[in-house]
């Protein structure tokens, strides 16, 4: 137990004070006797962040409203300032075990450093936030499909050019969004894809197809798809993914300048 990376404790409130800590403990500034479970965790809330303490508090003392003859468990997380006053995050799971009074007897858990694991959430958290940020400036549709061409991903640019929600796209599909040709034109892509990768893996370079789908108000719009693949780890096609772009006005322009040339 001393060489567990967790805290792990037994507090015994009243004459006992500490029933047990391992070595864990050492770093931090931590009650070692009081003579009552109130004033234990007073003295224990100390060194809890000023933010967690509150919620850490009133977490506390729902458990011990809700002791009723057994013992009730509660997890936790919060921080606490280590012996140079820097904070830790810990996953706190502690048991509190009444006496024939209904009052505390024991409290005994452990304590797990997660730091690191919080650390790495909130870069993840902040990664994805700058994703959604690109996703929903961009002008350009970026989506995702499995290897059956059903949408798995569609930014919410969709909306500015077919005029669906990215949840109406992904529930329709391209079956239901492209003209008849075009779906044609994705189908017989996709079977060479599929067959290219069969005898070649990993030789497929990205493309540039024009298709024409239907926007939501039933009007017909002429987008620019690059396509490429997705792989799974060990290189396997398992999907498609690509971006649009709407080119229906330029498209336009020049079939107006061809016509004036005529």
């Amino acid at each position: 137990l001393d060489n567990s990376v967790a805290i792990l404790y037994r507090y015994d409130p009243g004459q006992y004070g500490v029933g047990y800590i391992n070595e864990s403990i050492q770093k931090h500034a931590i009650p070692d006797y009081a003579a009552t479970f109130e004033r234990m965790i007073e003295d224990g809330l100390k060194t809890v962040h000023p933010e967690d303490r509150e919620r850490v508090s009133a977490a506390l003392g729902q458990i011990v409203a809700n002791l009723e003859g057994n013992s009730v468990t509660k997890t936790l997380e919060y921080r606490r300032a280590d012996l140079h006053g820097a904070y830790h995050w810990y996953y706190d799971v502690m048991t509190l075990i009444p006496d024939r009074m209904k009052k505390v007897q024991t409290m005994l858990g452990s304590a797990t450093d997660i730091t690191a694991l919080r650390e790495a959430e909130a870069r993840l958290r902040a990664s994805e936030e700058r994703y959604r940020l690109v996703t929903a400036l961009c002008s350009v549709i970026i989506w995702t499909t499995d290897l059956e061409m059903n949408f798995l991903y569609c930014s919410p640019a969709v909306c500015n050019i077919l005029g669906y929600t990215d949840a109406e796209i992904i529930a329709l599909g391209p079956r239901k969004t492209l003209l008849f040709e075009s779906f044609r034109l994705v189908v017989r892509l996709a079977q060479e894809i599929r067959s290219q990768e069969e005898k070649r893996p990993g030789s497929f370079t990205p493309r540039h197809i024009q298709l024409w789908q239907r926007h939501k108000s039933g009007r017909a719009v002429l987008t620019e798809v690059a396509v490429s693949v997705v792989r799974d780890a060990s290189g396997r096609l398992e999907g498609y993914c690509g971006v649009t772009r709407d080119i229906t006005e330029f498209h336009l322009m020049k079939e107006a300048l061809r016509t004036e040339r005529e």
